[in-house]
């Protein structure tokens, strides 16, 4: 019998072997984790924080008869990475492109809105508002919606008008046509996080905001003629007796005066005769003084005699001048010396005056056939109007330049009458006739953005008139005939936005072409120029 081996004993399980304790360094960071160096170095995490679309807007936005778009937006096209706007331009192709600026009138909430995008940080987004140094100092706002209220210089009226005395009338009344807005900045932000796979963010938006302010001007003049000079004089003989004879009137519109001084000297073999008489008028009446002396054959006569009268010549004289400044229709015409005005007005007068001075040299270098001349002047004289100011343009969110203009304004008128005795083709000849010259502005414009242009203008050329001919004779056989070429050339300009107005006048040349024509059918014709173009008067008188 087969003895069986004896059953091993089952096999012992393996003792549980014992964890050594965790590692930890001296500072105690626990192994196999990242150690605080690293954790520091790794990148922190960012929520989402960024905007789609953000829309500025005023007071007036969406308003019935106010403006017509409901905000000025800007948002993020994702596709393209580029940011779009609804920013409306003019239908007016004489206006430039409109800025992206948003502009508004004195006073305004404008509000600020973010929209769209993943959401946002703790206490973002942030719109930093920086208004002028003078209105304030720069606050910080937190979130996505916000109205804020701007203005613009509560004093800028009364400064410029303390000043106006001392820049004087002009610089002083230019001060007021559209002063520059006053510029709050605007800056809205977030951090620009967003989850994939959205590649591009908005960031953020700086942005301006202009205020105007809401003030209508208006200036008015109401100008009789400032100062209207005629002023003639004569002299040659009549048979045997040699006369010389001058008069001037000067009509002062401004005061409603009139003075006229009259000379007459007539001499022959045997008598002298001097005859003065000058007249003085004011809207009351007239007072008129006659002065004679003479002498007819050895013996001599004088008197002095005086006249008076209720209103001078019968007429009525012209009113004072009137100057009218308002703004949003009270008056502030007592803060402005319209002295200074006139006096530059009697300026201008003095050198379209020049004529005179200008013709008698000519009439000197001729033969002394006889010699007559007169001008008359009148410088600015009727009415104008100008309104200004600034107005929101109803289709966008830009604000212009709102005038409005009536006038109806003799700048200068001039006319001079002239006869002189000259030689022409070896005859005796006169020249004789008027040249005429009128700037003068007539009509209505008003400022329209849809159709105007930014610097709309008028022009007016002068209006000429009048013709000098020629006429003489060489004894019986020949006659002299021709006509000279003259008048005034310049133009009148108003700018509206601002206002200015600038006028010039010159004398054209005096150009002639004279003919002499003989009854035996032959004639001969010859060109001459008198005088060469002769500048009168330039100026911006506004």
């Amino acid at each position: 019998m087969t003895q069986r081996p004896a059953p091993r004993p089952a096999p012992r399980p393996a003792p549980r072997k014992t964890p050594p304790a965790a590692l930890r360094s001296n500072a105690g960071q626990p192994a196999n984790k990242p150690c605080a160096t690293c954790q520091k170095q790794q990148p922190r995490k960012v929520p989402p924080c960024d905007f789609d679309k953000l829309e500025f807007s005023c007071s007036h936005c969406n308003k019935p008869g106010k403006r017509e778009i409901v905000s000025l937006a800007f948002w993020l096209d994702q596709g393209r990475g580029l940011i779009m706007t609804n920013r409306v331009n003019s239908p007016n192709p004489r206006q430039p492109k409109v800025t992206d600026r948003f502009e508004v009138i004195d006073p305004d909430t404008i509000t600020v809105k973010a929209s769209g995008g993943p959401g946002y940080s703790p206490g973002h987004p942030t719109l930093t508002v920086v208004p002028p140094p003078s209105l304030g100092t720069a606050k910080v706002l937190r979130g996505p919606s916000h109205q804020v209220a701007v203005k613009y210089e509560p004093n800028w009226f009364q400064t410029r008008l303390n000043k106006v005395n001392q820049l004087g009338f002009f610089v002083g009344l230019r001060q007021f046509f559209f002063p520059p807005p006053a510029v709050w900045q605007f800056a809205f932000a977030a951090c620009g996080a967003r989850p994939a796979p959205q590649r591009k963010a908005f960031y953020g938006w700086k942005h301006k905001v202009a205020v105007y302010p809401p003030d209508i001007f208006k200036i008015g003049l109401s100008l009789p003629s400032v100062r209207k000079k005629e002023k003639a004089n004569s002299w040659g003989t009549e048979g045997k007796v040699s006369y010389d004879n001058s008069s001037t009137t000067v009509t002062r519109g401004m005061a409603g005066t009139t003075h006229s001084t009259k000379e007459e000297m007539r001499t022959s073999s045997n008598t002298e005769l001097y005859r003065r008489t000058e007249s003085v008028g004011n809207s009351r009446g007239t007072v008129t003084q006659t002065q004679q002396l003479g002498t007819i054959r050895g013996r001599d006569y004088s008197s002095d005699r005086y006249a008076g009268s209720d209103a001078p010549d019968g007429r009525k004289l012209a009113t004072a001048k009137s100057f009218t400044f308002t703004r949003n229709g009270k008056d502030w015409t007592s803060s402005f010396k319209a002295a200074e005005f006139i006096e530059f007005v009697f300026t201008i007068r003095k050198q379209v005056l020049g004529l005179i001075e200008f013709f008698k040299a000519i009439g000197r270098k001729m033969p002394k056939i006889g010699w007559t001349f007169s001008v008359e002047v009148d410088v600015c004289a009727g009415s104008l109007e100008y309104e200004w100011g600034y107005k929101e343009w109803p289709k966008n969110h830009t604000v212009y330049r709102y005038y409005k203009l009536e006038v109806s304004l003799t700048v200068v008128s001039a006319k001079a009458e002239i006869a002189f005795g000259l030689e022409l083709l070896s005859a005796k000849a006169q020249v004789y006739g008027a040249v005429t010259g009128e700037l003068k502005i007539t009509g209505t414009r008003e400022a329209n953005p849809d159709r105007t242009g930014p610097a709309a203008t008028i022009s007016v050329p002068p209006t000429v008139g009048g013709e000098i001919g020629v006429r003489g004779a060489l004894g019986d056989w020949v006659e002299v005939v021709g006509k000279i070429n003259a008048g005034f050339e310049g133009a009148a300009v108003i700018e509206l936005a601002p206002f200015s107005l600038k006028a010039n006048l010159d004398l054209s040349e005096g150009k002639g072409t004279f003919t002499a024509k003989s009854k035996l059918l032959f004639s001969v014709t010859k060109s001459a120029t008198l005088w060469d173009k002769r500048p009168i008067w330039a100026k911006t008188i506004l």
